[in-house]
């Protein structure tokens, strides 16, 4: 049995992870693989042995952290698109069952072709935490990524993509704080997303200087080892405090709070500017600048993306009063009005939360957009819960 869980080993409670976490695997292949040739691997946190969970007295696995799977096939994109369909179908017709043994907040299944991982592909950060750390769970284990690649061949629009996700991460635990669901803000819930965006400073970090790494811990140490690197996440205390919350190091009783919610927006902001700015080659005069000038940089698409995309609503408005259509979400430019739309938003809420927030009018109407631009982000999970708490409230008034 692999190393599943961080810190002190938990055999019990690994035991019954693994067990489950398997049924799912061989259920996964059998009905959204097979006959097609591939393998199912288990990635993420667990996948890395950083992930953080217990048992309960009735025998069930609490995880902290999100399960996050992953197919790799011989099928092309076409086909990887199609398996993806399936194996989300197939995911949210076993979620009550598997939840009955593990309770977790969501599960992510990508699904990818074997040739994303040839030694001359352009490598993600998700390819590359793939190939650094993961298990097999069911199908031929040698059609497991073992490509050599080196952090310093990652390139750096993949820091706009983990802005992008941290960002929009970074949204949930605002819109609590906009309709006073405090329990949600204060909990695991929003203590893990607004430890994910602090984290992700510091991995903006290790990319630019070409020395990311696939764990938790090791990121931390480099960060922390470097003067210039606790320069860049500029609250160092903050920031290993983060870590080790995503470590389980950090204990539920004491999480990280609605008063550094506003501290990692304004850090994760300014860590934004500075490496789109350096990225792009440009000065970031205001965010508006900023959205005109990556409309011309659009992000590259992944076949995981475009399942993403192809499950959110058929039509989003993610600043001011702009429509999009099925249609144009296929196009670069719809990632790249993500990307550009959440630092505004951000921005505005960090308005909103300062001694004067302004009128009820211009919060609802925030709290709108949000809600539309987490359901475009990710269609499930803790955003689709978000989304639907904002929409709730804005229709309430």
């Amino acid at each position: 049995m692999p190393r599943l869980l961080v810190g002190g080993r938990q055999e019990q409670c690994e035991s019954v992870l693994w067990r489950r976490l398997c049924w799912l695997g061989e259920r996964l292949w059998r009905e959204a693989v097979a006959p097609a040739k591939g393998v199912v691997l288990l990635v993420g946190s667990f996948g890395r042995g950083e992930g953080v969970a217990h048992l309960d007295e009735m025998g069930r696995v609490h995880v902290r952290n999100d399960l996050d799977l992953e197919i790799v096939t011989k099928e092309n994109v076409l086909g990887c698109l199609v398996m993806s369909g399936r194996a989300a179908r197939m995911i949210d017709r076993l979620e009550r069952s598997f939840g009955a043994w593990v309770a977790t907040k969501q599960i992510d299944c990508g699904v990818s072709p074997t040739s994303v991982y040839n030694a001359s592909a352009t490598i993600t950060m998700s390819r590359f935490d793939t190939v650094s750390g993961s298990v097999v769970l069911a199908g031929d284990a040698c059609a497991k990524p073992s490509t050599s690649w080196q952090p310093e061949g990652i390139p750096l629009s993949e820091g706009a993509r983990l802005l992008q996700n941290r960002g929009a991460g970074l949204l949930i635990p605002c819109v609590y704080s906009m309709v006073g669901a405090v329990d949600e803000l204060t909990s695991s819930r929003g203590a893990l997303e607004i430890g994910k965006a602090i984290v992700a400073c510091g991995d903006l970090y290790l990319l630019r200087e070409g020395n990311y790494a696939s764990r938790y811990s090791t990121r931390c140490e480099r960060v922390l080892g470097s003067r210039e690197g606790r320069r860049w996440v500029s609250n160092a205390d903050l920031y290993e405090r983060a870590a080790k919350c995503q470590l389980g190091q950090e204990t539920l009783e004491d999480p990280i709070s609605m008063a550094d919610l506003k501290v990692s927006v304004d850090m994760l902001l300014r860590v934004w500017r500075h490496y789109e700015a350096e990225r792009l080659g440009v000065k970031i005069r205001s965010w508006e600048d900023y959205l005109r000038v990556v409309g011309d940089e659009p992000l590259r698409r992944t076949p995981e993306r475009i399942a993403v995309m192809l499950r959110a609503p058929d039509r989003l408005a993610l600043v001011g009063r702009a429509k999009m259509s099925l249609a144009s979400k296929l196009r670069f430019r719809y990632d790249a009005a993500l990307l550009g739309a959440i630092p505004l938003l951000l921005r505005e809420w960090r308005c909103q939360a300062k001694d004067h927030p302004g009128t009820p009018g211009k919060a609802n109407d925030l709290l709108r957009r949000i809600g539309r631009l987490l359901a475009a982000w990710h269609p499930g999970g803790e955003a689709a819960r978000a989304a639907s708490m904002a929409r709730n409230r804005f229709r309430s008034y």
